[in-house]
């Protein structure tokens, strides 16, 4: 299994939690979370390492982590094929299982060697507060237009009706 192949920062020389609140709080998704509230997600965070080609994420099974990409890059695989590549410090993935519970519906693969933030399912949940319910609906609706803003402009996209 994909946690399986994770292993924590502390392996290695991870950043301090300071260090993480300036990197993240100018990202994308990150920009419009109230100070307090990133203050809790970093409270209860953990930092994981995955290695080159390590399979992260695996679509058809259940995962409960959301991440968040401090360095390195990861591929989005749908049945076989590339999606969308994450390299941008701030990228965030696994979100969906956090307000859809099932089987993923991407695989995502460390291209690169990974650092991530992973929060749990259960520790989203516990953190229980709107503002966090309102950033995870923001990303999503970010990743929607985006991703029709893409589909839209994709050969042939308006002769499909």
């Amino acid at each position: 299994m994909a946690e399986e192949e994770a292993k924590t920062a502390e392996e290695s020389a991870a950043p301090s939690k300071g260090d993480l609140r300036s990197t993240l709080k100018d990202t994308r998704g990150f920009a419009q979370m109230p100070q307090e509230m990133l203050d809790k997600l970093f409270d209860v965070m953990t930092v994981v390492r995955f290695d080159q080609g390590a399979l992260i994420m695996e679509q058809g099974q259940s995962h409960p982590n959301t991440y968040i990409m401090l360095h390195g890059e990861a591929s989005i695989v749908v049945d076989g094929h590339h999606i969308y590549d994450l390299k941008r410090t701030g990228d965030i993935f696994g979100e969906m299982s956090f307000v859809n519970p099932g089987p993923c519906t991407a695989s995502v693969i460390a291209t690169k060697s990974c650092d991530l933030i992973q929060i749990s399912k259960e520790t989203l949940e516990a953190i229980g507060d709107t503002h966090f319910y309102l950033w995870v609906c923001r990303v999503l609706a970010d990743k929607l237009n985006r991703t029709t803003k893409l589909v839209t402009r994709s050969p042939g996209a308006r002769d499909k009706g």
